[in-house]
């Protein structure tokens, strides 16, 4: 059994035990919701996360983050947004696709560290 198995079976239990499962924490709730939970630890207000779009429509982008390579960090080059992501979050799937795959690469064009060749981070904003 290679290690991709092994990974599977544990999202497999984890995502049963959310379900409630043995008593989860997202015990009687409906497919899709799920606690908020901050350090393996429910909040005391019982606040819930609940995703209102779809996974494909989700906004992303970009961030430039590597400054070790510098010599100060904090004077020389600092965590900003790549000028080469998205401006806006895909409406569609297929428009979400598009724009992962037009802003998977750095483009030298659009932005200078990209043209530095900083290395990117990608992040979500979940809806």
């Amino acid at each position: 059994m290679g290690i991709r198995e092994k990974l599977k079976e544990r999202e497999e239990a984890r995502d049963k035990a959310a379900q409630g499962a043995g008593g989860g924490i997202n015990a009687g709730l409906p497919e899709g919701v799920t606690r908020y939970v901050k350090l393996g630890q429910e909040l005391a207000g019982g606040k819930t996360f609940v995703l209102l779009a779809p996974y494909g429509q989700w906004y992303f982008y970009y961030t430039h983050e590597d400054g070790e390579k510098y010599p100060s960090r904090e004077t020389y080059y600092r965590k900003h947004t790549c000028s080469h992501s998205p401006k806006k979050a895909p409406a569609n799937d297929d428009e979400g696709v598009t724009l992962f795959d037009q802003h998977a690469k750095p483009n030298g064009g659009n932005c200078l560290s990209c043209k530095a060749k900083a290395k990117r981070k990608l992040y979500f904003m979940v809806p």
